[in-house]
């Protein structure tokens, strides 16, 4: 009974998979350096991004600081105003003399009605005669307070209060809502004291409209939400805005760095806070918006990046896969040929250029054992030529110099002598 010859197991997906796997890892390697290429780039983009909404900050923060300034040499202009100063002492600014000091005195603020459009509006306050004077006219507190502008948490009582209650220098009001000629306005009010601190009969009281402040720091980014605020250094508010409708949440701000951002979990979103300190007058400006309106170019390329790494990756698969199975092809046909008319018995290689190699050594071995044996009947092959030789049974020279091959008997020459022995 013959026994069935086992074939080496090496099937055409094992040979596609040789030539598969090195085109993949060779693929994945390159796709990890673009990868951590990627990683870097966007790292880069992220810091710089955040340096750019630090320095629109700092941009907001410097204009701010310029308008102060300007607001404070409109104030010292104002204090080193002679008549402004000696005017405290009016008790009936109607009466003799002291009519001719405030015509004078209203003739002397009207040239500086539009020294700056940051300030809204601003008025003088004397004590001693209860009067509020502004570039335009005169009024008696109570009528001023409530027909031009007055605050809506607080009486008139209690502003004259406050302005003659100490001594104020550059000190500054939060926003609050104010009754402004039958409008409804936000005002950050500055207050200036006349005078010297143990003989002030006066104030010098600034309005500034909190919507110019707002301008300054404008429409961050495309988000509509978010929200901005100028504090003291103590975290006092002075003014706000909102992009949205969301509560304003403030922030401890590090005492020891001058500027920077912070990563904040607010209303259940990722939130950046920019802040920028003041060496003018130690106010902090605070900016806070969706980390992905800051980042919004940064998710772009890392969206970008990340589908072309995806479409890179999918179409170098089938590339490989392609190349693959067009590479292995003569490779799987040879192995074919091989398994069909080798004797592959013996070869237990399950690798395709193993059974290459098996092969080939099992054909050489062959061809050694055959060559072998050959030279061994070499005798018999010379007996055999010589008798067909002298019976006359080759026809042709060709079937002669066939035999004549595997005897080792060489009968070229152009004469031939042949001799014949007989024994007995």
């Amino acid at each position: 009974m013959n026994r069935m010859k086992k074939f080496p197991k090496v099937s055409g997906k094992k040979i596609i998979l040789h030539f598969l796997i090195p085109y993949i890892i060779l693929m994945l390697i390159t796709h990890s350096i673009s990868l951590f290429t990627s990683y870097k780039t966007l790292d880069v983009m992220k810091r710089e991004a955040v340096t750019k909404n630090i320095e629109g900050l700092n941009q907001t923060k410097d204009i701010l600081e310029q308008r102060l300034k300007e607001v404070d040499l409109f104030i010292n202009q104002l204090l080193n105003t002679p008549r402004i100063q000696n005017y405290q002492s009016v008790v009936n600014p109607y009466e003799g003399k002291s009519t001719y000091h405030t015509i004078e005195l209203l003739e002397e603020l009207y040239d500086y009605r539009e020294f700056n459009n940051f300030i809204y509006d601003y008025y003088l306050y004397y004590h001693k005669s209860d009067l509020v004077i502004t570039a335009n006219t005169t009024y008696k507190m109570p009528s001023f307070y409530s027909e031009m502008y007055g605050y809506k948490e607080i009486d008139v009582k209690e502003w004259r209060s406050f302005l003659m209650g100490s001594f104020h220098h550059k000190k500054v009001i939060p926003s609050q809502v104010m009754n402004v000629k039958n409008q409804t306005r936000s005002m950050m009010t500055y207050v200036y004291s006349l005078g010297m601190p143990f003989s002030s009969h006066g104030a010098i009281v600034i309005l500034i409209n909190n919507d110019e402040i707002g301008n300054m720091f404008g429409k961050q980014g495309n988000s509509d939400d978010g929200w901005a605020y100028i504090a003291e250094e103590n975290g006092k508010i002075l003014t706000s805005l909102s992009w949205s409708d969301e509560e304003i949440v403030t922030f401890d701000i590090p005492e020891n760095q001058q500027q920077g951002m912070i990563k904040e979990r607010i209303h259940s979103k990722d939130m950046i806070v920019t802040y920028t300190k003041s060496n003018y007058n130690n106010w902090v400006y605070v900016t806070v918006q969706p980390t992905s309106t800051v980042m919004n170019s940064v998710n772009n390329t890392r969206n970008t990046t990340l589908i072309s790494l995806i479409l890179s990756l999918i179409i170098g698969v089938v590339i490989a896969v392609y190349l693959a199975n067009r590479n292995s092809r003569p490779l799987t046909l040879i192995i074919r040929k091989l398994m069909v008319r080798t004797d592959t018995e013996m070869i237990r290689s399950k690798d395709a250029y193993g059974l290459i190699e098996g092969t080939i050594l099992h054909l050489s071995n062959n061809n050694h054992e055959l060559e072998k044996r050959i030279k061994e009947h070499i005798p018999i092959l010379r007996l055999t030529f010589f008798d067909h030789l002298l019976k006359g049974d080759f026809t042709s020279e060709q079937d002669m110099e066939k035999l004549l091959n595997h005897t080792g008997i060489s009968i070229a020459g152009d004469y031939y002598c042949v001799a014949i022995f007989h024994l007995k």
